[in-house]
């Protein structure tokens, strides 16, 4: 059935060459690296494919020792350079006038209340992978600015203060101690400038009662009822919560202008060039300490390079020739170009968010759950996993993906029920069957909005669409378009929109109400799962669990969107980047960053290397 496709990737090596002077610097008295000059110069470029010498690249010869969870490990070396990419300038540098996702320089600069526990990860216990962005359950989390956190009762969370912790030296700050009045500073902030994501979202009123410092170490955040606990949680300690010296907004206005950021992360921030880079250098003060090896302060690195890297292809030469040590997002095919170009980079699988079919069950044909169920099971998923992804996917993936974060929601399909395994289960007889009784003995025809990056998939799908009598005609449009005609829900039959499997726990994709739920499903089951879920997060998590697991059971059982297989993601890394196992989100959504607080760079490697 699945027709052939025949790819031809033609592939232009060409010179490519960045070269980015810096913004003069304050001379600090600090001894500085040679790359690390008044004058800042990258070079990217793609030189002849020569044969390399092999290079030891294991931990023969290294001083091993063994970390907190009992694994024998390479003892880290504190220096050197550690180089990153971000594939835009960051939108803000102020928490009060956008979204801390958009503003990846705070990742480094400024600390929150808490942070994923990078002792349950896979260099640790395992117990998490910190490759995707969850709703982290609070047993994964752990105090960062918040030495410990305590849930006082469904309403309420109390954290007390790290005593010891500084803000940057710098003025106009000048390295004083941080209070719970800096953290009550900055949450209020945030839950009350109309302009913050926070405040449009989760603000004072809405979701927050109230934020207040009992004493000069403790910060309680109360919620306006229990049902909200959980997002005043994820809000203000995990998608947002930078904490910020008062002092710089009295003086400054607000924090954006990059030269005035202060906080109390890992790193200052010492040149930004828009569009091209941001330099940030180890700050000496830093508090916390390397949960897995904890003798060490962190983080290890003396600097932190952020190049800037829209192209795609600009970003692969950078990653080749070694100029960035770390690339996530990489797909399959161009994986399998580095590993000829590059055999010493190290990898690691995971799930990106995937492309969901949903279809508007308000109206015809797919109000109708019998045509639902049809069209999942006129499409072989094996077929499209083996050959079109090359084995390389994900075969269930509705609703929670089958990672370690999502224990306790994912049901492996041979657990499932048989009303809700049925589905995944290729049958064309069935199929037609399913449209028979339903009222389509002819079948119907229908359409769907995408982009032109899922035409190839869309074109499978129509093709065994077709084959039960459904015609699916595509309208490709741009992304822009796209995302309005999803925002507005513009669309009148299907849409390809991306899916959430990484949050199950909210099912905002089918409650009712919810913005993303683009299948416009309003199911009495559904939407009171929604308010229990979120009221026994916090305080319940057995019954919380529970809810989740039999709630999304029912879902697939409705098949309110059609899921395909899911393709692999794949980030590699350079083997002189340490302690390092592909995490990209040390926490949650707002945690993307955190990972430069505990890898460390093998210079002897990577010069041996000839990098």
């Amino acid at each position: 059935m699945l027709k052939k496709f025949t790819w031809v990737m033609v592939c232009c090596l060409m010179a490519i060459s960045l070269v980015v002077a810096s913004c003069s610097t304050t001379d600090t008295g600090e001894e500085q690296e040679e790359e690390e000059q008044e004058e800042v110069k990258i070079e990217i470029t793609e030189e002849k494919t020569e044969e390399k010498e092999q290079i030891d690249t294991v931990t023969s010869g290294k001083e091993m020792v063994r970390n907190a969870a009992g694994n024998m490990v390479e003892k880290p070396v504190y220096g050197g350079t550690l180089n990153l990419y971000q594939p835009a300038s960051p939108l803000n540098w102020d928490e009060a006038f956008s979204a801390r996702m958009m503003m990846w320089p705070t990742y480094y600069i400024n600390d929150m209340l808490l942070i994923g526990d990078w002792s349950k990860g896979t260099l640790g216990t395992g117990k998490v992978t910190w490759l995707h962005q969850v709703t982290p359950k609070p047993d994964i989390m752990v105090g960062a600015l918040a030495e410990s956190w305590e849930i006082v009762d469904d309403v309420t969370l109390r954290f007390n203060i790290r005593r010891g912790v500084h803000f940057h030296d710098k003025p106009p700050v000048n390295g004083r101690e941080l209070t719970a009045d800096d953290v009550v500073y900055s949450l209020m902030r945030i839950a009350t400038t109309s302009t913050a994501w926070t405040a449009r979202t989760c603000g004072l009123g809405k979701f927050v009662e109230s934020i207040t410092a009992p004493d000069d170490w403790t910060v309680e955040i109360k919620s306006v009822n229990g049902e909200l606990l959980k997002e005043v949680y994820y809000s203000y300690t995990i998608q947002g919560g930078s904490i910020i010296p008062h002092e710089v907004v009295d003086t400054y206005g607000d924090m954006e202008d990059w030269e005035n950021s202060s906080g109390t992360g890992p790193f200052m921030i010492t040149d930004y060039i828009v569009d091209s880079l941001a330099i940030f250098k180890r700050n000496p003060n830093y508090y916390m300490k390397d949960p897995l090896l904890p003798e060490n302060t962190l983080p290890y690195v003396d600097h932190l390079k952020v190049l800037v890297i829209a192209d795609a292809s600009t970003k692969q030469a950078a990653f080749r020739t070694g100029k960035i040590d770390t690339l996530p997002n990489i797909i399959r095919e161009d994986k399998q170009f580095f590993e000829k170009s590059n055999p010493d980079l190290q990898w690691v699988r995971y799930i990106p968010p995937q492309i969901d079919l949903t279809w508007r069950v308000d109206t015809a044909p797919f109000d109708n759950l019998l045509v639902r169920k049809a069209l999942w099971k006129a499409v072989d998923r094996e077929e499209i996993a083996n050959s079109y992804y090359g084995g390389d996917a994900v075969m269930q993936g509705f609703v929670a993906y089958p990672v370690p974060e999502n224990s306790g929601y994912f049901t492996p399909l041979e657990e499932l029920p048989e009303t809700a395994r049925d589905i995944y289960i290729y049958d064309v007889a069935k199929a037609k069957e399913l449209l028979v009784e339903a009222g389509y003995p002819n079948g119907f025809k229908t359409n769907i909005y995408t982009t032109s990056t899922s035409v190839d998939l869309l074109s499978i799908i129509k093709a065994y669409w077709e084959a039960v009598g459904v015609e699916l005609e595509l309208n490709v449009i741009d992304g822009g378009a796209l995302n309005g005609m999803i925002n507005n829900y513009a669309y009148d039959q299907i849409v390809a929109s991306g899916g959430s499997p990484y949050r199950p726990e909210s099912f905002t994709q089918f409650a009712a109400g919810q913005r993303v739920n683009r299948c416009l499903s309003d199911d009495p089951i559904v939407n009171q799962a929604r308010i229990d879920a979120s009221a026994t997060f916090l305080t319940d998590r057995v019954r919380h669990e529970q809810i989740v697991r039999d709630t999304i059971i029912h879902i697939i059982e409705q098949a309110y969107v059609f899921c395909p297989p899911a393709p692999y993601g794949f980030i590699g890394w350079h083997p002189w980047l340490k302690n390092y196992n592909g995490e990209q989100t040390v926490g949650g959504r707002g945690q993307t960053g955190q990972e430069a607080y505990f890898v460390w760079i093998d210079k002897e490697l990577k010069k041996n290397m000839g990098y």
